[in-house]
């Protein structure tokens, strides 16, 4: 009897989750960074420290 191998369906599952929150929270706007964008805060971090 043959056995079916599925895809591993939950490890790609998680790795497009994890893709997604990085892309979704890179781009969006938190409170604790004055309403900013983690990228926009680091770039204004790092002009102020130089």
């Amino acid at each position: 009897m043959a056995v079916l191998r599925y895809p591993d369906l939950h490890g790609h599952s998680r790795l497009s989750i994890i893709d997604y929150l990085a892309f979704y929270n890179g781009r969006r706007s938190h409170s604790k960074l004055g309403y900013r964008t983690p990228l926009e805060f680091e770039q204004e971090f790092y002009s102020k420290a130089t």
